[in-house]
């Protein structure tokens, strides 16, 4: 899934995604909601898990046509 992510917004778009994870974790662990930072973690990957699997279909219904 990982590489797949990676084909569909590309390398940088990767490191964005992180380094914004990575920010908001360390904002909620000095604010000290440690089960927020997860949990937001978990819906941002499952969001774009979701547009990627969107597109999947978006872009085999344009290639049957």
């Amino acid at each position: 899934m990982f590489l797949q992510i990676v084909k569909y917004i590309g390398f940088k778009g990767v490191i964005n995604v992180f380094q914004f994870i990575k920010h908001k974790l360390r904002k909620a662990l000095d604010e000290k909601f440690v089960l927020s930072a997860y949990l937001l973690t978990i819906v941002f990957l499952f969001i774009i898990s979701l547009v990627y699997d969107l597109g999947k279909k978006i872009g085999g219904f344009i290639m049957a046509f």
